[in-house]
């Protein structure tokens, strides 16, 4: 049988959900689909870690976070606030290395039921940003554009911003591009596309980086896209750098 990642009528349910007491956010429900992950060689701005392009199925249904965690997410839930940018409390918040990142998930499961909070894939992200596109961007193929989609270096003013104040993708997500770099679960693999399994790749065994994925306020047009692949020391913590959440019900 052959999937194919579902249209923007067929994956466009959104829903809030209380995270931990006090705190609510809203998730997108990304559903089961097929896609092609990566870039052709001739794409413009392909870089050889985004090939080869290959089929990747995401086999299960889970709930993504609308946009990146805010600071006042975050503050309700840690108790504090480690951006450098805090001129507001809907800046998503950074200055965030891997392990923070996942203390934050952690205390979220403290209060969970049978749903499970943790960072996506990086197959899950990019099946998620794409939403249904093929193109280098999921606007289109050309940088122009980008920026009623993203903050990134030339609209940003170096900083970051409210979130969803750009337009969403396809299936109703916000800055997927832009704003702020996005830590995703797995360990870095220049080649991994070589030998990445078919069905829901969760990354190399080991490694000495950490995916992140998306582009920053800092980062240029072209690392907006879609397929643009990023790492970082996992506990290198910068103003470019947040998370988005994923939700799975057991």
């Amino acid at each position: 049988m052959i999937w194919i990642a579902p249209t923007a009528a067929e994956n466009k349910t959104s829903k809030s959900f209380q995270i931990y007491p006090g705190v609510t956010m809203d998730f997108a429900l990304i559903t089961a689909g097929v896609f092609e992950m990566g870039s052709p060689d001739d794409e413009e701005g392909h870089r050889p870690e985004q090939g080869p392009l290959h089929t990747v199925e995401i086999s299960h249904t889970f709930w993504l976070g609308i946009h990146e965690v805010t600071q006042a997410q975050w503050i309700g839930v840690m108790g504090d606030n480690p951006s450098y940018f805090k001129s507001d409390s809907l800046n998503p918040v950074e200055m965030l290395d891997y392990a923070t990142a996942l203390a934050f998930l952690a205390k979220l499961n403290t209060h969970a039921g049978k749903e499970i909070y943790r960072l996506p894939t990086e197959a899950e992200w990019e099946y998620a940003c794409r939403a249904g596109t093929e193109t280098r961007f999921y606007h289109g193929v050309a940088t122009d554009g980008v920026e009623d989609y993203a903050w990134c270096r030339d609209n940003s003013g170096k900083r970051t911003h409210p979130v969803a104040q750009k337009e969403p993708n396809p299936w109703g997500l916000y800055d997927m591009n832009g704003n702020v770099w996005e830590w995703c679960h797995d360990w870095y693999g220049e080649d991994y596309y070589d030998t990445e399994p078919i069905v829901d790749p969760t990354g190399p065994a080991f490694g000495k980086y950490r995916v992140v994925r998306g582009g920053s306020w800092g980062s240029l047009a072209g690392q907006c896209s879609s397929p643009h692949r990023a790492y970082s020391l996992a506990e290198k913590g910068t103003s470019m750098f947040g998370l988005r959440v994923v939700r799975v019900e057991e």
